[in-house]
């Protein structure tokens, strides 16, 4: 007798907040019609167990129903939480009979909004096996929040290795075949990069046809749908205070060997999947290798264009690795290769988007990031970059680190006023500028929780919604976290304009293509 298994993709969070004025507004975007990368290849490996029948239910994209949940107060501010999507009552029958399901929780913010699934599939299938995993399940806090709150399994990572090996645990299941094992790709004095062998996304078992939102905005004209998700390495080499990738890799890089890269690419073309969303911790680490590293990239970019994919950036790329041997001089030849954009029968090619991660617009803080580069040495890439031609450029800026005071806000919105300038001669005007501003987190695990979780003021599991890049969990040296999510806001539409209705502020599906760019 064949095992159900079912892989859940839960619905959206939707958070409105509403000042003591009485204005509502909006945080984030709601977005769900984007690929589920996790879920297809957890599909496809679940898929090499004897016996087993894989099913993906994505409640994003099942519906568009918004459930009001709950209400809850922070420092003045009210906030509104809705799922967004497919109701639970919409998928009762999809999961009864199911011997296990898997639920994916990628973001803390959306944690209760699992549990609540959690609970909800229990009393459905009170023998059903329910397995968590994602990036909010990384660390032993969370994996005890999951594990207390209506899941009997969690698997932190590699999910296409953990769940099979979950299941055969349980189960006793047996795969078709091992494991294939990772050698060496590129090395350096002091650390390997192994090679990323992962399952082909599984798009037969979703409709493709309705992954039609990019993570930054509108399409272009020229790139088509529907959108894949592409992912040619995994990890990072930079240990960034905020970020959590270092830990939960443990400092390990892997990346696909440029046969592994083509496969994917004609999968995704066989499956009429053009525009591609580099979905990459760091996509460039690859060039800490030297000439090796540095070929690798070449190769797997090439491929692409190739291949006639239009791409973007949206996990943002560590752009003050693109300079020649002087650490000073932009690398012409790879910025090229990774942002010019082309027309090719009617068809985009290349990208047409560069996500650009500033992260702090004042000098004292841009300090502690190793990655970035001197300030004109920076600029002198974001030209170059500029200079390709990409239709838009995002720069992704961070507010509320504890030292923030009303001169470092001066000092940086300096620097956002002479990066929209830059965007605007170098492209003779051609290319879009748009700000994305982000509030600095505490995210369990990151070097950061740990030096500054005295600070906070919610309570991350009776509020997870607030635990999100749009909201304010603890004050700075001069900003209460009312005053820094709303001072986000204020910035948002004093650099974007109403390019926010759009981005940030939207609350109803986008159009797919951009009207102008």
């Amino acid at each position: 007798m064949s095992l159900e298994i079912k892989l859940m993709e839960p619905p959206a969070l939707k958070l409105v907040c509403t000042t003591e004025d009485g204005e509502s507004f909006a945080l984030p975007t709601v977005r769900t019609h984007y690929p589920k990368i996790q879920l297809q290849v957890l599909s496809s490996a679940l898929q090499e167990l004897d016996n087993v029948n894989v099913g993906i239910i994505d409640m994003k994209t099942l519906g568009n129903k918004e459930v009001h949940y709950k209400t809850t107060r922070h420092d003045g501010l009210s906030f509104d939480c809705y799922r967004v999507g497919a109701d639970f009552e919409d998928i009762a029958e999809a999961v009864e009979g199911s011997d296990a399901i898997g639920v994916t929780s990628p973001f803390t913010q959306n944690a209760q909004i699992v549990t609540d699934l959690a609970k909800f599939i229990r009393r459905k299938g009170p023998k059903t096996k329910l397995v968590v995993g994602g990036y909010d399940t990384n660390t032993r806090d969370r994996q005890k929040y999951y594990l207390q709150n209506g899941f009997d399994y969690v698997v932190p990572r590699n999910g296409e290795i953990q769940f099979p090996e979950l299941l055969r645990k349980i189960f006793g299941v047996q795969q078709n075949r091992g494991n294939p094992e990772q050698s060496v790709v590129l090395s350096d004095d002091k650390r390997q990069a192994r090679r990323l062998i992962l399952p082909l996304p599984d798009l037969d078992s979703v409709n493709i046809s309705s992954y039609i939102e990019a993570e930054d905005g509108l399409l272009p004209q020229g790139a088509s749908l529907p959108i894949g998700y592409f992912v040619s390495s995994r990890g990072c080499d930079r240990k960034c205070d905020f970020c959590t990738i270092w830990v939960n890799n443990k400092g390990n890089y892997e990346l696909m060997e440029i046969e592994d890269v083509e496969r994917l690419l004609r999968h995704y073309k066989e499956h009429g999947v053009t525009t591609l969303l580099h979905a990459e911790s760091n996509l460039l680490t690859r060039l800490r290798y030297g000439a090796e590293g540095r070929k690798n990239l070449i190769d797997t970019m090439s491929l692409m264009r190739e291949y006639g994919f239009a791409w973007e950036f949206f996990d943002g790329i560590e752009f003050g690795r693109l300079v020649k041997d002087d650490g000073r001089t932009p690398d012409g030849e790879l910025i090229d290769l990774l942002f010019k954009p082309e027309m090719k029968d009617g068809n985009l090619v290349g990208g047409y988007r560069a996500y650009i991660p500033l992260e702090a617009g004042y000098e004292e803080r841009r300090k502690t990031f190793d990655k970035l580069k001197p300030y004109d040495v920076q600029q002198n890439i974001i030209r170059r970059i500029v200079e390709t031609g990409v239709r838009q450029i995002s720069s992704g800026v961070i507010l509320g680190f504890p030292e923030d005071t009303k001169e470092t806000l001066e000092e940086s919105r300096k620097r956002y006023y002479e990066m929209q300038d830059l965007v605007s001669e170098a492209s003779g005007e051609k290319a879009e500028s748009l700000f994305v501003f982000y509030i600095h987190q505490l995210f369990s695990g990151s070097v950061d929780f740990q030096r500054y979780k005295n600070m906070l003021t919610v309570d991350v599991n009776e509020n997870p919604e607030l635990y999100q890049l749009y909201t304010a969990c603890k004050p700075t040296k001069e900003f209460s976290p009312t005053e820094v999510t709303l001072l986000r806001r204020q910035l948002d539409w004093e650099f974007n304009g109403l390019a926010v209705n759009q981005y940030s502020e939207r609350t109803g599906r986008a159009p797919t293509l951009h009207p102008s760019i």
